[in-house]
């Protein structure tokens, strides 16, 4: 500080120089107010367990990554990624590749016995992992085989053999567990196939009513259309004799006739189908003819096609 100006303040009634505040832009000034929330929540929990800005971004980029990394294969192969990322990050670290390669044998050997193992032999275990449920169980986890992390830390370069293609057929259908590993991913295709079947299967079995019941519609058409002419030429309920036609349908069903409003009952194994004439000056014979669900029927089980038809 310069003499003079601390003869000012000396002389002055300030006790001391006071500075306009420095005020800068910066790239977080849109998530400020954000950021202080988040900051505010922290601070009421305890000091272990508060995190700093950089924590909190790590897992709100975590929680966005995540409905993708549940995808099947995509998910594991990711979570794999990392994993050689963080072997050569190691093996930079060290001053071999011998003491890179230790360290990843400890994983599967442990402390005591590590350093009596041959890493060029176990490197060359890597032949072993080509096997249809080897390349499975590598594709749906997020840990490549140990035997290839060693063998590329040993040689960077070295050829690492193909998976078995089939594998990648089954591997669709399991989602990626994340770190609870592939069991992880088994349950959740076991929950949605669970799902698919809550929702698949009574949309099925109402297919299937359907087919029943326009299966006896159809091949009741022969009856309906003689009874109509009947009915249109004498203006009364005929039976089935007199119409003209037979009380049995080709597989063998026996109708019923209504003498007094026509309707035609039909027994399926899903219910009664009941066929209603209604007079209509737009048909032919003056007749069309509606299905309605009768003693046993759900009302879903009959087809739009019947709903007018002459």
């Amino acid at each position: 500080m310069a003499r003079n100006t601390v003869k000012k303040y000396l002389r002055s009634d300030e006790t001391e120089p006071t500075y306009a505040k420095r005020v800068s832009s910066s790239k977080l000034d849109p998530f400020a107010e954000k950021l202080a929330i988040w900051l505010g929540m922290e601070a009421t929990k305890s000091r272990k367990q508060r995190r700093n800005l950089k924590q909190i971004y790590t897992l709100t980029g975590h929680l966005w990554r995540l409905p993708i990394l549940w995808l099947p294969l995509l998910g594991a192969a990711y979570s794999r990624a990392k994993e050689y990322s963080c072997d050569r990050h190691g093996r930079a670290c060290c001053e071999t590749a011998e003491s890179a390669a230790r360290a990843l044998l400890v994983l599967g050997a442990g402390p005591r016995r590590v350093h009596a193992m041959d890493i060029n032999a176990y490197a060359r275990q890597i032949t072993y992992s080509i096997g249809f449920w080897a390349s499975f169980h590598e594709i749906i986890n997020g840990y490549p085989w140990l035997t290839k992390r060693v063998s590329m830390v040993v040689n960077k370069d070295v050829a690492v053999p193909k998976r078995n293609p089939f594998a990648y057929i089954l591997g669709v259908f399991v989602p990626y567990g994340g770190a609870s590993g592939g069991g992880a991913g088994f349950i959740v295709l076991v929950a949605i196939i669970g799902i698919l079947a809550a929702v698949a299967l009574p949309a099925y079995q109402e297919y299937t009513d359907k087919a029943t019941v326009s299966q006896a519609w159809l091949q009741a058409a022969p009856t309906r259309s003689k009874l109509a002419d009947f009915y249109a030429q004498r203006k009364e309920i005929p039976t089935f004799e007199e119409a003209g036609t037979s009380d049995t349908l080709s597989d063998g069903t026996h109708m019923s006739l209504n003498p007094e409003s026509m309707v035609v009952e039909v027994p399926t194994k899903v219910g009664v189908l009941n066929m209603v004439p209604k007079v209509s000056s737009s048909a032919p014979n003056g007749i069309v003819w509606e299905c309605h669900a009768g003693d046993g029927m759900k009302p879903t089980a009959l087809p739009k096609a019947c709903s007018k038809s002459p």
